[in-house]
């Protein structure tokens, strides 16, 4: 990732030792631990890991909309090196949709099902601009074609049940981006959709942060997805960040067994049709019941005494690389 931008290099989204914690029964249950993340203007950052391991509760976190029962514990979240975590709701809603926005997973839930398109985004742009009245519409159907939404002036009036699943998405990208936000998170975009939509969905991804320079985290499951769109990728499991690096060496050489096990496990073209698919053995433990040492032992095949009894710190193993772990996977 180049941009002919003297601050391609600034960091528009940091996240400093972000622990978040649950409610529940007169105790405190940790869901995120020591979380740190860094965005910079321009960049596509992947956040893949298994379901259940804190990957939307980051984006949440990001965002400022945590659960009711849900708090910050510890560390902090700044965009644009404005810290959030202690600022007032009212504040927060000027930087919401503004600085930083949200492509939610499900777009049917996130949409009005009683407003047009064009009406929900054009209300993002009443909050956050001062865009003259009569501009308005103009702005929309702008964006709209940005992307790649046809016949804009007719969809503009349509309401989201006349949309298919990929074109809500696409609706949700417009709004998410009315007001040229330097942070976009895309919290599983292409989720239950086909891979040709897929295709597209990542496609517009890589079209926004080239257009805009926006910085984008994309939260994921797939191996592949990241693979497609991302330049740096963060691994996390148990709600810790684990491993990161750039993409390409992640995949050329993982450090962290997680990881390796991730990449492991993703299916091939090539082979034995019959051959049974690789798998992690074992399950993420219970948030609740979190061993002590290294969260990961139970299913790690590098396993040694030191994992069972001191929780690994994340640790530069290289230039630009990350690994927790006590053994991590290292080429000479």
């Amino acid at each position: 990732m180049t941009l002919n931008n003297p601050r391609a290099n600034e960091t528009v989204l940091s996240i400093e030792g972000l622990s978040v914690a649950f409610k529940k029964g007169g105790r405190s249950i940790r869901a995120l631990r020591e979380v740190n993340l860094n965005l910079k203007r321009g960049e596509i950052l992947g956040l893949v890991g298994e379901s259940g391991c804190g990957k939307s509760l980051t984006a949440l976190s990001a965002m400022m909309l945590l659960p009711e029962n849900a708090f910050i514990e510890s560390g902090e979240i700044k965009v644009n090196n404005t810290a959030l975590s202690r600022m007032p709701e009212k504040q927060l809603r000027k930087i919401r949709g503004n600085n930083i926005s949200i492509i939610f997973q499900e777009p049917m839930t996130s949409l009005n099902p009683l407003i047009s398109i064009g009406r929900q985004i054009q209300e993002s742009l009443e909050l956050h601009r001062c865009v003259p009245r009569k501009e308005m519409r103009s702005r929309v159907i702008e964006l709209l074609t940005l992307v790649e939404i046809p016949d804009p002036e007719a969809r503009y009036r349509q309401f989201p049940f006349e949309f298919s699943g990929g074109m809500q998405q696409r609706v949700m990208s417009a709004l998410a981006l009315a007001c040229n936000p330097q942070v976009l998170i895309a919290d599983e975009p292409t989720t239950a959709l086909d891979v040709t939509i897929q295709a597209q969905i990542l496609k517009l991804l890589r079209n926004i942060r080239d257009v805009y320079g926006t910085a984008i985290l994309l939260i994921t499951h797939n191996m592949g997805v990241i693979a497609d769109t991302a330049d740096r990728v963060a691994v996390m499991y148990a709600g810790k960040v684990v491993e990161t690096a750039l993409v390409e060496d992640i995949f050329a050489q993982p450090f962290h067994p997680y990881t390796d096990g991730l990449l492991s496990s993703i299916p091939t073209m090539m082979g034995d049709r019959d051959q049974e698919l690789v798998s992690i053995p074992g399950g993420v433990p219970d948030l609740e019941n979190l061993p002590e040492g290294c969260s990961f032992q139970s299913r790690c095949p590098r396993v040694s005494d030191a994992c069972k009894r001191d929780t690994p710190p994340l640790l530069e193993r290289s230039p630009g690389r990350q690994a927790a772990c006590w053994n991590p996977i290292l080429v000479v």
